[in-house]
């Protein structure tokens, strides 16, 4: 399966993507942390992993 982790260095997960079927797919991240406190402006990670395995590991900026 896929899923896509949303985080911080060095802090850790924001918040993990329920686990994907193979394929295209499209996700939103709602700007908010595990616990639905909403993060500040910043740069962010995100990390593809496939059957456990990181596959690609990507930085997005989150501006409000």
């Amino acid at each position: 399966g896929q899923k896509v982790k949303v985080f911080t260095f060095p802090n850790g997960s924001l918040g993990t993507s329920d686990q994907l079927s193979s394929g295209q797919h499209s996700i939103t991240w709602d700007g908010t942390d595990q616990n639905n406190q909403v993060v500040s402006s910043g740069v962010y990670f995100y990390q593809l992993e496939v059957d456990g395995k990181a596959v690609a590991n990507k930085k997005c900026l989150l501006l409000k």
